[in-house]
């Protein structure tokens, strides 16, 4: 699997939002890890951001990632209203948002310094 192969990166990435939908919307017993889960919010979706960012190229892309996970996190929480048995978190949908930002932020640091390296061809 490498950066080259967009399609491969696009099904893992529309398989990561279907397993977090659907994850976030069951009745689940609490983990009892108390703010752990904070950090698997900004885990998950930095990871959806890092595979979109790897299916996907170019500021459109990057543009529409960020801002539709974000909308997708707060959408997610809001959901949670409406599910039993699950309550909405702002700090949920800020750990989301960290999450697709550290990813961002990771990568354009990446792909910048790729871009300075004198051995790329």
């Amino acid at each position: 699997m490498t950066a080259r192969s967009p399609g491969i990166w696009r099904g893992l990435f529309a398989t990561g939002i279907l397993l977090i939908v659907v994850g976030s919307l069951l009745t689940l017993p609490e983990p009892g890890y108390g703010h752990g889960d904070l950090a698997a919010h900004a885990v998950a979706y930095g990871t959806l951001m890092t595979l979109g960012l790897l299916g996907w190229r170019g500021r459109r892309a990057w543009v529409l990632l960020f801002f539709g996970l974000a909308a997708l996190g707060v959408a997610i929480e809001a959901a949670q209203a409406l599910a039993p048995g699950r309550t909405p978190s702002a700090a949920d949908a800020m750990a989301n948002l960290l999450g697709i930002v550290g990813a961002a932020a990771i990568r354009a640091g990446w792909r910048r310094r790729a871009r300075r390296s004198p051995d790329r061809r």
